[in-house]
């Protein structure tokens, strides 16, 4: 069990006073402070302080202070993912590699590590690093524990095109028997693409009772109410071309 200097001195690292003041968190380590310790929730110092990271303008002086002092890059706490998730998340939104991304993977952090749902950084990175990704080995057709593959994930038509472009699996179904067609049923660019690459909107297998979860019906559903009438004319294109294909797709 921890004394109570010791608990004292770790909950110290916690704070953004210390993380942002090179000089305190030094001595703090030097009186024993651990830089691998968690919060009660299971909370690591370099998850906490992610948005402190972040959106520093370069590496953190701090992050380095850390790594000189043997911090685990890959600890990952309750949270099931280390500190390239929230980065992940944070350069997504500056759609611009940070430097700390570098830094981090050139010091130890695993590029292959996965959240609690078995979801790899593949599932949720950002179009201007899926070919970085993919050039460290990262697998394209990598499935989470719902057999979801990064494909599933993100609607964007320019980042499913370079899925496909690399060779991702436009057939996949998940454990929903949901198609890559029905996760993109809100998106009527991207359904028409996958549409016209042959996928077939009546190849869910997904088990329902409801004739909602059929694909077609779906997609009408998804888009009631289109933005402009370009958009209204495309979605009725597309659901004629879904009806006409309904003879040669399912049985009578």
């Amino acid at each position: 069990m921890k004394t109570n200097k010791q608990k004292i001195l770790d909950s110290l690292l916690f704070t953004d006073v210390v993380i942002n003041n090179q000089e305190l968190l030094q001595d703090l380590i030097d009186r024993g402070a651990n830089v691998n310790a968690q919060t009660e929730y299971g909370g690591t110092l370099l998850r906490e302080h992610a948005y402190i990271f972040c959106e520093y303008d370069g590496i953190h002086p701090s992050v380095k202070l850390l790594i000189k002092n043997s911090i685990d890059l890959n600890a990952t706490g309750d949270s099931s993912t280390n500190i390239l998730f929230p980065l992940l998340d944070y350069m997504s939104g500056e759609e611009k590699v940070h430097p700390l991304f570098d830094y981090l993977i050139e010091n130890g952090s695993d590029l292959f590590c996965k959240d609690s749902e078995g979801n790899t950084l593949l599932h949720f990175t950002p179009l201007f690093l899926i070919d970085r990704l993919l050039a460290e080995g990262l697998d394209i057709n990598a499935k989470n524990e719902n057999n979801q593959v990064p494909l599933f994930f993100n609607d964007n038509l320019d980042r499913i095109k370079k899925l496909i472009q690399a060779g991702a699996d436009v057939h996949a179904v998940n454990d929903y028997g949901e198609t890559i067609l029905d996760k993109n049923a809100n998106n009527v660019n991207s359904f028409e693409y996958l549409l016209d690459l042959g996928l077939d909107p009546f190849k869910s297998t997904k088990t329902t009772s409801s004739s909602e979860e059929i694909t077609l019906i779906r997609f009408l559903y998804s888009n009631t109410y289109p933005r402009d009438d370009e958009t209204k004319k495309k979605v009725i294109n597309l659901a004629k071309r879904m009806i006409a294909m309904l003879d040669t797709s399912l049985e009578k």
